[in-house]
């Protein structure tokens, strides 16, 4: 095997564990359960996965170098919400919308390179028929764990303050 076969092997085992992290964690997020372990492993598997694309066949800018760029600069948001901001307030929804988005988009890479594998991944003539349904499937998961887990948990609700009859003379 060639260097450039072990880079590509390396990435591809890098990218699978990144996303299989991110579907726990996205898991925990709706069930308003703290990401704990699995959830730094996640960072830090999206990073070197996103990171790892560019070594691969940089002869030119393609599609997945770009998508690589926008992960780089959501998971930069997600984790200064989840490090910086501790989640409270809006850096809460940030970092949750960051890691279902983040998980997405290593979804979106994992199809596209399925694609660009030679011979391996489905014919050419049916490849724009499912990518766009596998992406369609993933994208409404994605949107329903966001909705799920942006709603408050369970010690979360959200009083309304109540004022005195004192205070309103």
């Amino acid at each position: 095997m060639s260097a450039m076969d072990w880079a590509t092997l390396v990435h591809g085992v890098i990218a699978v564990i990144a996303l299989g992290t991110g579907l726990v964690s996205c898991s925990r997020l709706a069930t308003h359960r703290p990401g704990g372990v699995m959830l730094r492993v996640f960072f830090a598997f999206a990073f070197l996965t996103d990171a790892s694309a560019f070594v691969i066949g940089f002869d030119d800018v393609r599609p997945t170098h770009i998508i690589a760029i926008a992960s780089l600069l959501l998971l930069g948001v997600t984790l200064r919400g989840f490090y910086i901001g501790h989640q409270h307030g809006t850096w809460r929804s940030i970092y949750r919308v960051g890691v279902i988005s983040n998980t997405y988009i290593l979804a979106l890479m994992a199809t596209l390179q399925l694609f660009a594998v030679n011979g391996t991944g489905p014919s050419l003539a049916h490849a724009p028929a499912l990518f766009l349904s596998a992406q369609g499937l993933l994208g409404t998961v994605s949107l329903l764990t966001c909705v799920r887990a942006l709603r408050p948990g369970p010690g979360r609700r959200r009083r309304i303050p109540v004022r005195s009859v004192e205070s309103r003379t």
